[in-house]
C-alpha cells in the first residue's frame, strides 16, 4: 500500500476500498502483541484474522502470494519490538496515540454512539408500548375502604339519598360539570380531552345505587313491624335475618335495630316445614314495646338488611348489596383515571333500578348518549346449583360482558369495541349473558343508542351474602377507564 496512512485523514475509508478491490494486507497488531505486519507473515495468512485497529477488532482479508511494500514506521516499530521483546518477553499493545489511530478511535466511538442510539429509540418504543398495556394508576381513595363504604351505606329503592351524597362527593373533583336530576340519579360530567369531533360523541356509564329493601306497611299493638318489599326477594332467605328499621316519626331521623325471626322448630308442624313463609307473614321485632317502636317508626319507612361490608379470605368480599355497589365502585373508580377520552363521558350514578330501572331514563333522555355501557353483576357459573347454559362467569375470570341479556341485545359494534380494549390492555374478560339493566332503557330512549352491559361476577345476588372477587372489580374498573380512548372508532362516519 504506497498511501501514508499516518498523515491520511481519511484512513478508515481507504482501509475499506482496500477491502473491497485489491487484496489487503493487515495493517496493525494483534490483541496479544504478536506482529502480522512484515509481507512474509501477510502471505501466510490463508483466512481472514481478527486483529486490532484502533482499539476494536476488524477483519482482515488476505490472499497467499499478495506482496506489497510495507511503510517504513512499521519495520521500525517490528524492530523495535523485537529487541524488547528479546530481553522483557511480549507485552501488550500501548493505546496508539498517533492523529491516525485517534481518528480511527473516533470513528468506532461514533459506531457505539449509533449503536447506543438505536437502543436508547428501541427500548423508548418497547416502553411506550407497555404503559399503553399498563393499567392506569388508581386514583386516590378508590381502595377497598371505598367499596366497603358504599356497600354499609343504605340505599332502599326510593331512599337513596344518603348513598348518592357519598357519590357525589366521590365524583365532584374529576367532573367538570355534576348535577343531581329531578329523580335522583347524579350525573358527572368528564369532557372530552382529545375529542374525535367538534362535537364529541356522549358515552353513558350507568350504575344503579338503589338495593332492594322493604317499607313499614303497618305496627301492631306489641310493637312487631310488618313490611312490604321493594324489589326482589326469594322469602326464603328472610328468616332470622338482622334489619334496620329507619325511623322517621320523631324530631330527627333515628333508627331502630331488629331481626326477621324464624318459627322455631318445636312450633310448627309437618305442612309448616313444607311451605316457604310468604313475606306477608313475616315481620321485624324490636324487642321494645309499642309505644317506644311508634315513637320513632311510622308506615312508610324504609327498612333494610344490615349485613355489612367484610373480607372473606384474600380478595374475596362480601356484602348484602353488591348488586350494584360493586358497580358504583367500579364506576367512581374509573370515573377518577380516564385520560385522553375522544369523547364526552357521563358517569350516573342511578335511582330505583331494582323496581323496573325507573331512574335512568330521565337521565338518558337529558344526556341523549350515543353509546351507553351499563355496569351490574354478572350471573357466575362455578357454584354447585348453578346450570351452565344459563350462567358463564366464575369468579377471579376478569369482568363480565353481556352479550344479550333478558331485556338488551348488546350492540355488536360496541360489544368489538369493548373486547378489543381488553385484548389492547391486558383486561381479563368473559362473555356473559345476564339479567336485565339499565341499559335496556338508554338504548330505547330519545334516538337510541349502542348498549350493553359489562360487570364484575357476583354470587348469591339479592342475598345478604353477595360475594365478589376484588380482581374482577378492578378489571371492570380499567375496562371503563380506558374504552373512552376508543368509543369514537365503534360509531359510523354518518352517525348523528
Amino acid at each position: 500500500m504506497s498511501a501514508d496512512l499516518r498523515r491520511d485523514p481519511e484512513v478508515g475509508k481507504l482501509v475499506a476500498s482496500q477491502r473491497n478491490s485489491e487484496p489487503p494486507l493487515a495493517l496493525a497488531v494483534q490483541r496479544r502483541g504478536i506482529d502480522v505486519t512484515d509481507a512474509e507473515s501477510v502471505r501466510c495468512l490463508e483466512r481472514p484474522r481478527a486483529v486490532l485497529i484502533g482499539g476494536r477488532r476488524s477483519r482482515a482479508t488476505t490472499e497467499r502470494g499478495t506482496t506489497e511494500t510495507e511503510p517504513a514506521h512499521f519495520k521500525t516499530a517490528s524492530a523495535t519490538r523485537a529487541s524488547f521483546e528479546s530481553k522483557h518477553g511480549p507485552r501488550v499493545p500501548e493505546e496508539p496515540t498517533d492523529r491516525k489511530m485517534r481518528y480511527v478511535r473516533g470513528f468506532h466511538l461514533s459506531w457505539s454512539f449509533i449503536i447506543l442510539l438505536t437502543m436508547n429509540i428501541v427500548a423508548s418504543t418497547i416502553n411506550a408500548r407497555v404503559a399503553e398495556s399498563r393499567p392506569i394508576p388508581r386514583g386516590e381513595g378508590a381502595t377497598m375502604d371505598l367499596l366497603a363504604r358504599l356497600s354499609n351505606v343504605p340505599a332502599v329503592s326510593g331512599f337513596e339519598h344518603e348513598a348518592q351524597k357519598l357519590v357525589a362527593d366521590e365524583l365532584r373533583p374529576y367532573a367538570d360539570e355534576i348535577r343531581t336530576d329531578r329523580l335522583g340519579s347524579v350525573i358527572a360530567l368528564r369532557k372530552a380531552r382529545k375529542p374525535s369531533r367538534e362535537t364529541p360523541y356522549r358515552l353513558l356509564y350507568a350504575a344503579h345505587i338503589d338495593e332492594i329493601g322493604f317499607m313499614v306497611s303497618y305496627i301492631d299493638d306489641r310493637g312487631f313491624i310488618y313490611f312490604i318489599p321493594i324489589g326482589g326477594f326469594d322469602a326464603r332467605t328472610l328468616p332470622s335475618q338482622r334489619v334496620t328499621v329507619h325511623g322517621t316519626a320523631g324530631d330527627e331521623p333515628s333508627k331502630l335495630e331488629g331481626v326477621i325471626p324464624s318459627k322455631p322448630g318445636w312450633m310448627t308442624d309437618d305442612e309448616d316445614r313444607k311451605r316457604v313463609i310468604p313475606i306477608d307473614e313475616l315481620f321485624v321485632d324490636t324487642g321494645l314495646p309499642a309505644e317506644r317502636v311508634k315513637a320513632v317508626v311510622q308506615v312508610g319507612d324504609a327498612i333494610n338488611l344490615s349485613k355489612e361490608f367484610e373480607v372473606l379470605n384474600d380478595e374475596i368480599v362480601t356484602g348484602r348489596n353488591f348488586d350494584d355497589r360493586v358497580g358504583t365502585y367500579s364506576l367512581i373508580d374509573s370515573f377518577r383515571r380516564i385520560e385522553e377520552n375522544t369523547v364526552d363521558v357521563y358517569a350516573v350514578s342511578t335511582v330505583q333500578e331494582e323496581v323496573g330501572v325507573r331512574g335512568v331514563p330521565t337521565a338518558a333522555h337529558a344526556i341523549g348518549a350515543d353509546i351507553c355501557v351499563a355496569i351490574d353483576g354478572s350471573l357466575p357459573s362455578d357454584i354447585p346449583f348453578a346450570k351452565s347454559h344459563r350462567a358463564q362467569c366464575p369468579i377471579g375470570g376478569g369482568t363480565g360482558i353481556y352479550l344479550m341479556d333478558n331485556r338488551t341485545i348488546g350492540d355488536r359494534d360496541l360489544l368489538r369495541g369493548l373486547i378489543d380494549t381488553c385484548e389492547r390492555h391486558d383486561i381479563r374478560y368473559q362473555r356473559n349473558i345476564g339479567g336485565g339493566t339499565d341499559a335496556s332503557a338508554v338504548q330505547r330512549a330519545g334516538l337510541g343508542a349502542k348498549a350493553t352491559t359489562i360487570g364484575a361476577p357476583t354470587r348469591y345476588m339479592h342475598s345478604t351474602v353477595q360475594m365478589c372477587h376484588m380482581r374482577d372489580i378492578r378489571a371492570t374498573a380499567d375496562l371503563l377507564a380506558y374504552f373512552p380512548r376508543y368509543a369514537h372508532e365503534i360509531l359510523p362516519d354518518d352517525w348523528r
